[in-house]
């Protein structure tokens, strides 16, 4: 919505195109759980999440660039806006802001997570012959699989990772809450570990799980704002590509500086 006060439409495409790419608090929330479950310190750790957050602003920067050189050269209307007065923030502006914040975030926990959640158990317990307590033989594995010949080409070939990547599409956080779900544990970070994935995988889904497509939210704001199917069709797309050639960049990278 903040692209509206750009004044041409290819300042909008091109703003509207690479702000996904920012990590969100939903993202964030899941590089935490990720980052959690790497067996190394709480510097590297901190270093680990610094390096995703520079390596997505590093992308915003090229891939801008680079639409502005495909899209319909033009030269940049000066932007010139008020600025409202510096002041000290108020303590009960600060408060108001966490408290909606805080609120909002319950309310997606109550509706998409837990729905996601109650849906994913829903698929560990029912598979093509009827009810199952295996999840080997459930229909959460089969969707999984069908999934993995793409998940695989980042090292992440577990249908368990692949369903919550699927489920992620809806809302970033579901990612976490569907890895506890599927095996079983109250940790996030005890679902990470109860997978057995190598730091190479830990980093790979990270860097993945930052890129790639954006949420459901963040594709309908954005084909209401344009209203063309192709565009919307490349942000999908485009941001897709970009998180699978960077996952097996830091995947293969990662192996490396393990040898």
């Amino acid at each position: 919505m903040g692209t509206k006060i750009l004044e041409t439409d290819r300042e909008k495409i091109i703003a509207s195109l690479v702000a996904p790419l920012i990590p969100c608090q939903a993202r964030l929330v899941v590089l935490l759980i990720l980052v959690s479950a790497l067996p190394v310190s709480s510097t590297s750790k901190l270093v680990a999440i610094v390096a995703v957050y520079l390596y997505s602003l590093l992308l915003v920067a090229v891939v801008a660039r680079a639409l502005s050189k495909l899209l319909a050269p033009g030269e940049a209307p000066e932007l010139v806006l008020e600025l409202p007065p510096y002041h000290r923030p108020s303590l009960k502006v600060i408060w108001w802001f966490a408290w909606d914040n805080t609120l909002h975030f319950l309310k997606k926990a109550g509706s998409v997570i837990l729905g996601l959640s109650v849906l994913v158990w829903l698929l560990l317990h029912i598979g093509p012959s009827g009810f199952t307590d295996d999840a080997s033989a459930s229909m959460a594995r089969v969707l999984g699989e069908l999934l993995t010949p793409l998940t695989s080409i980042i090292g992440l070939p577990q249908w368990q990772v692949a369903l919550a990547l699927l489920t992620g599409f809806v809302a970033k956080e579901t990612i976490a809450s569907t890895l506890m779900v599927i095996t079983g544990t109250l940790n996030p970070a005890q679902a990470i570990q109860a997978l057995s994935l190598t730091p190479a995988q830990v980093a790979s889904l990270m860097v993945f799980s930052t890129l790639y497509t954006p949420c459901v939210a963040t594709i309908s704001a954005f084909h209401a704002q344009f209203r063309r199917h192709k565009l919307t069709a490349l942000l999908v797309l485009y941001e897709f590509l970009v998180a699978t050639i960077s996952a097996i960049i830091v995947y293969l990278a990662v192996n490396l500086l393990a040898f």
